[in-house]
């Protein structure tokens, strides 16, 4: 035995030594007296006793076929000469014999050995061509066993169970396959490329050669091997194509396995291995790898009605599997591994890889009506996944391991997901540079979940909902586009290392929106920041209207909020839920810490609110506040505060014991009145006040180094 190793392929192959074939097939369980065989047009046999038969092949056509026709073809342990030497020649199975004159004018490149019997023809031994190498054909419509055999110096062998057709030249033109089954028991050893052609093939035993051919189904196959056209079947469909049993293995440099009849499939419990070629299996019915392995040093290529892998599809290179119509990839429980290449994966139907793992160095590519990846893997180590849904991608690990780094989808570089929903629970969907997620109706990224790209992440649909999990893009840009709704809930971020830009209907932030540098910008129609976190490098917020009742909208620079309503009121509620964002003792409100905050709209509600205060050391923001309204500013038990000037235009400015501090000038414009009962109107340098009326009480104030007042105060 000697161990072949190929890349990451790896399975045992024995070396091809005819005297150990010779040896091994005298030695094996099955047992037939003398070969069984039984010419009718003129070929010559010799029983050697002891030995092998020789045949002396009959002359070949001016194509250089032979044709020999038997009505038993039976080889047994001692095996079998098939005579293409005019002289005498040594041969391995049978030492030295005599020459055959039937080949006198030439040697034969075609032996065909056509056996018309109700039987079917058994083969427990090797046959070996004396002389000049030849193709062998053994062709039974009844069927053909392999009790151990092999075939020593031919240039291909095959085996049939079609009527083979010659052509007026005397050469093979097709295999008409109608009926019969070809069953490989123990080992079929050859040197030469081997095509098995039948209406079903079994393989419970190991095919050890060049290349390895096999075609089922009621077909017309030329003498290339090539399926030409559609047969008449007779009798009963089978239920397999090819059915590789698990102690059955076929080895080769290229195998090609094809079953075309409907419905009826390929069948892999054992190994299928290739040295250094590729795989190609295509058939009308379903692929079922269970629990076998197959591995090729270059490529796969399934074609299939649908395709079940709970075991081990391994390819150097590409791995293709075509799914026709909406038949199913089912890798629940499988293995679907590139270790050099692509993996591309195509249905109309479902794909399916619960507890699979679908891993390629480079890229992974699927299409698919829906996508289940529950508690499953799919990998690209060093390329892009791109995954196209018709219908729902499911990425859910229920197991109890949240968070495991390896389940979910995984890109060494773009992640590329496009569908009608994606359900990301309790999962990951990671890509090492850019992530794009594309869904027509909703994307739900809930559970302990991440959505994570290296550089930037985009993000279309129509509804996002976020809870208690996490989209980040670590080192570049956001771009998050919710036409109807986004909800971010619990303890759910929505981070970006650079920019970041929201468009949504309607935005619910009970959670964290952060992005650490550059300019941030949130389109809605209405927001909803109620006990949410939202901080930005340079922060532009435009809105029909917002709520951030107990909220922190909070600019490291500048903070730009355009919006018909703003409601800002009771800020210190904030202070309850600091922990959940990792801040301390932290107000809320609207702050800016180095930079000016502005406020352009109709209405703006500041009860109990805050604007541009530090709660810590109860200092303002260094720059300027601007505020302009078309209707009123209700500061009531509030405080607007900036370390520089500041400057309010309102319709109607509401003070009750509220205060707006300036740490330079002040500027306030009211167009119909200011009620200060109670509140302060400050600053360090000029505060002017200008309105038609200011109830002022004797409780409020208005003061300044110099103070300009253009109104009626009313005490």
């Amino acid at each position: 035995m000697k161990n072949v190793s190929n890349s990451h392929l790896n399975f045992t192959k024995m070396k091809l030594n005819p005297l150990f074939l010779c040896v091994s097939i005298i030695v094996g369980t099955t047992t037939v007296a003398q070969a069984a065989i039984t010419p009718t047009n003129g070929a010559g046999i010799l029983n050697q006793g002891n030995g092998p038969t020789v045949v002396y092949i009959n002359k070949p056509s001016q194509a250089g076929v032979s044709h020999n026709t038997y009505s038993q073809f039976d080889v047994d342990q001692k095996g079998v000469i098939l005579n293409n030497s005019a002289k005498n020649s040594n041969t391995l199975i049978g030492g030295k014999i005599g020459g055959n004159t039937n080949v006198a004018g030439g040697r034969a490149k075609v032996i065909l050995n056509e056996i018309n019997s109700n039987a079917a023809t058994t083969l427990n031994g090797m046959i070996e061509v004396a002389g000049g190498k030849a193709q062998v054909i053994v062709a039974n419509a009844s069927g053909v066993t392999c009790n151990n055999c092999g075939f020593i110096n031919t240039n291909r062998t095959t085996l049939t169970t079609g009527k083979v057709e010659l052509a007026n030249d005397g050469s093979i033109a097709n295999y008409n396959v109608q009926q019969g089954k070809i069953a490989i028991n123990g080992r079929l050893d050859t040197n030469s490329p081997t095509d098995l052609i039948a209406r079903s093939v079994a393989i419970n035993g190991i095919i050890d050669t060049q290349r390895i051919n096999v075609i089922a189904g009621s077909n017309h196959v030329n003498s290339a091997g090539d399926v030409t056209g559609t047969a008449a079947a007779i009798g009963t469909k089978p239920t397999i194509g090819i059915d590789v049993s698990s102690i059955g293995g076929m080895y080769a440099n290229k195998i090609s396995l094809i079953a075309t009849e409907t419905g009826v499939g390929v069948s892999n419990l054992g190994d299928i291995g290739t040295y250094n070629g590729a795989i190609s299996i295509d058939t009308a019915g379903t692929v079922n790898n269970t629990n076998g392995n197959m591995n090729a040093a270059g490529d796969i290529d399934i074609k299939a009605a649908s395709l079940t892998n709970n075991g081990r599809i391994a390819g150097n290179k590409n791995v293709n599997i075509t799914v026709a119509g909406t038949g199913v990839i089912n890798n629940d429980n499988g293995d679907i591994t590139s270790y050099n290449n692509d993996i591309n994966l195509s249905t109309l139907g479902t794909l399916s890889n619960n507890r699979g793992s679908i891993i390629a160095l480079q890229n992974v590519n699927t299409l698919s009506d829906s996508f289940v990846n529950d508690n499953g893997i799919v990998q690209s180590t060093k390329g892009n996944i791109d995954i196209h849904s018709m219908s729902t991608i499911y990425n859910r690990d229920n197991l109890a391991n949240p968070n495991d780094p390896v389940k979910g989808f995984n890109a060494g570089r773009d992640i590329t997901i496009n569908a009608v929903r994606v359900v990301n629970e309790n999962s990951n969907i990671t890509a090492g540079r850019d992530s794009k997620i594309s869904t027509q109706s909703a994307i739900d990224n809930t559970s302990n979940s991440k959505i994570t790209a290296q550089r930037h992440a985009d993000i279309s649909t129509m509804y996002l909902t976020q809870t208690n999990s996490e989209i980040n893009a670590i080192d570049g840009q956001m771009n998050l586009d919710a036409s109807v709704s986004l909800t971010n809930a619990g303890t759910s971020t929505i981070h970006s290392g650079r920019l970041m830009n929201i468009n949504a209907n309607q935005l619910n932030n009970t959670g964290a929106i952060v992005s650490n540098n550059g300019k941030s910008v949130i389109n809605a129609n209405s927001m909803n920041n109620r006990s949410g976190y939202i901080k930005g490098q340079n922060l532009t917020i435009k809105a029909y209207s917002i709520d951030n009742q107990a909220g922190l909208i909070n600019a490291e620079n500048n903070l730009d909020i355009e919006t018909s309503y703003l409601n800002n009121s009771y800020s210190s509620d904030f202070k309850l839920i600091n922990t959940k964002f990792g801040l301390t003792n932290q107000n809320g409100g609207l702050q800016t810490n180095n930079g000016t905050i502005k406020v352009k709209g109709d209405t703006l509600h500041n009860t109990y609110g805050s604007i541009a205060a530090n709660v810590e050391n109860n200092t303002a923001a260094r720059n300027d506040i601007d505020v302009k309204l078309k209707a009123t500013l209700n500061n009531n038990y509030g405080e607007i505060k900036s370390a520089n000037s500041q400057k309010l235009d309102v319709g109607t400015l509401e003070n009750y014991s509220g205060t707006v501090a300036a740490g330079k000038n002040l500027t306030i414009d009211s167009k119909n009145r200011i009620n200060n009962q109670y509140g302060a109107l400050r600053s360090t340098n000029t505060t002017k006040v200008t309105s038609p009326i200011i109830s002022n009480g004797t409780t409020g104030s208005i003061t300044g180094n110099r103070v300009i007042i253009d109104a009626v105060v009313t005490n």
